[in-house]
């Protein structure tokens, strides 16, 4: 029996399952943009990466080398291990002061609002002589006006937690008066007793809050590592 001939499959009909699976992988994998536009491949995206990381460098120099000595760079990184080496401990311990005071403002429902903490400032600049000599002297200490602004968020929530226990009798009042009239701004006696019974609250609020915030710290689960 004459052997039975072969059928010849045309190039055209040779699709097979691989090369169909190839096909559909590169349509769903690929992102369209990079299937549309051969030029977006990896080398040119790693060129792109590199002129953003130049040009970030020129502009935004200080991030990296804050500073020079004689041509020699100081470079950020030594920077931040001077900091956390320096101000770890006291930065931490107000870190978790913030922390405390906060949540217990929260508790009570007497978080300190932004316009508070605004007309607070307010007073300070008008005690001090203005804005500019604010930041005068803030700029003598080392801080900053959010360093304080932060400072004086925890001021308040403290004093709003604990203002009602800084009670002032009248009896106290007469004798503030007495022994310290001199020191007293007003003139007449109606704002002298108003004048002497803040100051006495003032003083009497203070030396309750140390004492209430030291309790709490204390009640704190608190883990300095």
């Amino acid at each position: 029996m004459a052997a039975r001939a072969r059928r010849v499959i045309p190039k055209t009909q040779k699709i097979t399952k691989s090369v169909v699976e190839r096909e559909v992988a590169e349509v769903v994998l690929t992102p369209p943009f990079l299937s549309r536009n051969k030029l977006f491949s990896k080398q040119v995206l790693v060129g792109l990466a590199v002129v953003l990381l130049l040009l970030l460098v020129v502009n935004k120099k200080h991030w990296f080398v804050p500073a020079t000595v004689n041509g020699l760079p100081i470079l950020s990184p030594q920077v931040i291990v001077r900091l956390y080496s320096d101000y770890r401990s006291p930065a931490v311990s107000e870190l978790v002061d913030e922390r405390i005071i906060m949540a217990e403002a929260k508790k009570m429902n007497v978080s300190p609002s932004r316009e508070e903490i605004k007309a607070r400032m307010a007073e300070l600049e008008t005690q001090v002589g203005g804005a500019d000599s604010l930041n005068k002297l803030l700029s003598q200490e080392g801080t900053s006006r959010t360093s304080l602004e932060r400072r004086m968020s925890m001021r308040l929530a403290l004093e709003k937690i604990y203002s009602n226990e800084a009670t002032v009798s009248a009896e106290e009042i007469d004798e503030f008066i007495t022994t310290n009239k001199a020191q007293l701004t007003a003139s007449d006696s109606a704002s002298q007793k108003t004048e002497a019974e803040a100051l006495i609250k003032q003083d009497k609020l203070g030396a309750i809050i140390n004492q209430k915030f030291a309790e709490l710290r204390e009640k704190a689960n608190i883990k300095i590592f």
